[in-house]
Formats: C-alpha cells, sequence, structure tokens
C-alpha cells in the first residue's frame, strides 16, 4: 500500500501508460497515464506537496474552550529506526520522535495537567520509555508520565489509553501537525475529548521556480501527508465495521 502512496510509483506507472497509448494510438490510454504523470510531477515539487501538508495541519488547532476541561496530555511516540540498547538510548529514536520530544520542551504543557506517552513498537524495548528518559534528561525532573507501551499503531494507542484513563476523558493530545488530525480522529472514536496540542509543524511557504521543480524532500513531504489522508479514511472505514 506504501508504494502506491508514492508520486514516483505514480510516475511510473503514468510513463508506460503514455507510451503504450501513443504506439497504439489510443487516446483513452494516454489520458490517465498523463493525469498520474501530473499529480506525479505536483507531488514531488515543494509547492504540490506543501500544498497538501498545509491542508492537513490546518485542522491540527485547536479550537476556543477545546482545552477548558484538559486533565491529561497524552504525547503520542513516533517511533524507533532500530532497536534501542537502552532507556537512554536517545539515538535510537526516529526523527519525528525527536521533533515531538524538543517541540514538548519549547511548548510545555500547564503544570496542573498530568501526562502520559504513548508508544510500544515492535521491539523489546517500548519508544515510550526511551522518550520518556530523554524528556526526563532535558527538562526539570517531575513526576513520571505514565507509559503506555504496548501499542504499535494510533488505533492501538487510543484503544490503550482509553484502558488506562478513567473518564470523563478529556486530553491535550501531542504529536506533530501533519500526525495530529488523524491521531485525534482515532482518539475521539475511541471516547477521548480531544484538545490538538501541535508540535511542530511541516507546511513552508514557498514561491519562484525553484517551487515547482521536483525534489526529493517534497517527494517524502507528499508521501507522509498522504500516508495521513489514507490512514484517516482506513479509521472511518474500521469505525463503521465496528
Amino acid at each position: 500500500m506504501s508504494l502506491l502512496l508514492s508520486p514516483l510509483t505514480w510516475l511510473l506507472l503514468g510513463l508506460p501508460l503514455v507510451a503504450f497509448g501513443q504506439w497504439k494510438r489510443w487516446s483513452a490510454l494516454c489520458l490517465p497515464g498523463i493525469v498520474l504523470m501530473t499529480a506525479a510531477w505536483l507531488g514531488m515539487t515543494p509547492a504540490g506537496a506543501n500544498w497538501l501538508v498545509g491542508r492537513i495541519e490546518r485542522d491540527a488547532v485547536a479550537l476556543p474552550g477545546d482545552c477548558a476541561k484538559v486533565e491529561w496530555l497524552v504525547l503520542l511516540a513516533g517511533g524507533l529506526d532500530r532497536a534501542p540498547d537502552g532507556e537512554d538510548d536517545g539515538g535510537a529514536l526516529t526523527h519525528d520522535s525527536l521533533r515531538r520530544t524538543f517541540a514538548l520542551l519549547e511548548n510545555p504543557p500547564p503544570a496542573t495537567w498530568h501526562r502520559a506517552i504513548s508508544g510500544g513498537g515492535p521491539h523489546a524495548l517500548a519508544e515510550a520509555r526511551v522518550m520518556d528518559a530523554l524528556l526526563q534528561r532535558l527538562e526539570s525532573a517531575g513526576p513520571g508520565p505514565l507509559l503506555e507501551t504496548a501499542s504499535e499503531t494510533t488505533w492501538e494507542s487510543a484503544r490503550a489509553m482509553a484502558d488506562l484513563l478513567p473518564p470523563p476523558r478529556h486530553i491535550a493530545l501531542a504529536s506533530s501537525a501533519l500526525h495530529l488530525p488523524r491521531a485525534r480522529l482515532a482518539f475521539e472514536l475511541a471516547g477521548f475529548d480531544v484538545c490538538p496540542w501541535p508540535l511542530d509543524r511541516q507546511f513552508v511557504a514557498v514561491s519562484g521556480v525553484t517551487a515547482w521543480l521536483p525534489q526529493s524532500s517534497a517527494l517524502r513531504k507528499s508521501e507522509a501527508a498522504l500516508h495521513e489522508v489514507v490512514g484517516a479514511l482506513y479509521y472511518r472505514w474500521k469505525a463503521w465495521r465496528t
């Protein structure tokens, strides 16, 4: 599925369609190829990628009153690049996990809120424990957060936290702005009243000729944004099925 969400895949699919359609003189075959190639080109440019990211991140905003009843801040882990050597092995955290950790230090929650970190992962040592150890080293020592260490997906995090936190479940949900709309959906479907707490934003305003030239960084950004769009649709489908 992840391959289908890459503009590069669309380009590789569109090229043979156009070539074969030209060879056979089948205009009906050329049209979808051209559409795929155009979408691929836009998705690999900073202009296209940032437009898509901006459309998603604009929903990662707390409305007035969203945070009035918050009791807990739940920080979502962003994964591990490899199995950590120990809880203090912060180098094993992914770029997303590190960005969320440092962004939380720059945008700390009120001291009256309880804190939790959610994220298990596929390794023996959970992501949440490694993030917690890094936060404890970087900030003033305080009460340790509640750790949820069994989940491997955002959907599972929401369900696991629902088992750990008693009603009423008024939380601030902390994650990257790009991930937050999908995460909010998962937690709301699990019975939470969510105040979005975006930790970092990937949208960058771009202009000029270079904004329309394909770049590898734009490709990665588009792939991440498309993953969030399809993931949110999948969560809605799961909720409808249950």
